[in-house]
């Protein structure tokens, strides 16, 4: 589809809504008259890898990514040589993919230049490679006109994999299961649906339950609540992983990376691949357990197999470069 192609689907796809921005996020509205139609892609629109029977599925995370910073530069060259070297098949990416205001929609001028320097040139060494993305609260900082523009933009890249607000990752064995949900509609209490597709996808399903999204529910970073948590994410979304004994949650949000073991899952947090901010310690006695937490540039990596996952965080503290390494392992066992 050509550029005149998108923009007059936009004509159809896309309603203006009012949005009241709060500090440097933004904000969903609260309600939406008419309720928003939800722009999704079909898989054979696009390119995607198929992973179904695979044995083994490698797995690069990373989020809070696209600063356009001279960081975000050096930890996309260190994710290719990385997955160079341990055979990533695919990347799952938790938001804020576009700092600070999101995207543009196309004009006569083209796409959006962020497209090219927040995300195309830091990681054009992947080559042909998925990478699953869902909206961050910047992502929304002009409404929908961004997040449907960065839906779209999946039919321009290589790379870029975005098919709708919420959706299912496609083409992977029948024993693992990932759906990406967007948390910052549901931190703004819009119903959309998600939980209920997301249930759908994931309640009885074979293997691993693997859900991701902007926000952690569970974090020791700047956004936390008092009690260690993200009230919205946690009334919404516990509900989901107990129903559909999920087993495994990734996200971002705050700019660290993070491993924390609460009741029957496992909560991943890597927000480190374009900037970092300060995290604490969490009482072992606090809803989450904390097994690790660092303020470092970085991605984490997971060996995803039929009854384990192996991860690994790898970074390296602000303006030290050279000191990037492997800076946490643990293995996840399914059922344990």
């Amino acid at each position: 589809m050509g550029d005149s192609g998108i923009r007059r689907l936009f004509a159809l796809v896309v309603v203006a809504t009012a949005f009241a921005v709060s500090g440097c996020g933004a904000r969903v509205p609260q309600t939406f008259d008419p309720s928003p139609p939800r722009l999704a892609l079909e898989t054979g629109d696009i390119e995607v890898a198929d992973h179904t029977d695979d044995d083994e599925v490698v797995i690069l995370l990373f989020g809070d990514s696209g600063t356009g910073s001279d960081d975000q530069a050096e930890v996309g060259r260190l994710m290719i040589e990385t997955c160079r070297d341990a055979g990533c098949d695919l990347a799952l990416t938790f938001g804020d993919n576009i700092y600070r205001r999101g995207v543009r929609a196309p004009n006569d001028d083209g796409w959006d230049p962020a497209f090219i320097n927040k995300f195309e040139e830091p990681y054009e060494g992947f080559g042909r490679f998925d990478i699953w993305m869902v909206a961050g609260n910047h992502d929304w900082f002009r409404g929908r006109e961004s997040v449907d523009t960065e839906i779209l933009y999946t039919r321009q890249s290589e790379r870029w994999r975005m098919l709708s607000y919420d959706y299912e990752v496609p083409r992977l064995p029948d024993w693992l299961h990932v759906y990406a949900l967007d948390t910052t509609i549901i931190d703004n209490g819009v119903e959309i649906g998600q939980i209920d597709r997301a249930e759908a996808a994931l309640c009885g399903a074979e293997g691993w339950r693997i859900l991701m999204g902007h926000h952690a529910i569970f974090t020791s970073g700047r956004h936390a609540n008092g009690d260690g948590e993200i009230p919205s994410i946690k009334r919404a979304l516990l509900p989901v992983i107990g129903r559909c004994d999920v087993q495994l949650y990734l996200a971002c949000y705050d700019h660290h990376q993070e491993h924390i073991v609460a009741d029957g899952f496992d909560q991943i947090i890597q927000g480190a691949a374009g900037g970092t901010r300060n995290v604490g310690d969490r009482s072992a006695d606090d809803d989450g357990t904390q097994l690790f937490r660092g303020r470092k540039f970085g991605f984490g990596v997971l060996r995803v197999r039929r009854d384990s996952i192996d991860v690994t965080f790898y970074g390296y503290a602000p303006g030290n470069p050279e000191g990037f390494d492997v800076i946490y392992e643990a293995t996840i066992d399914r059922g344990r």
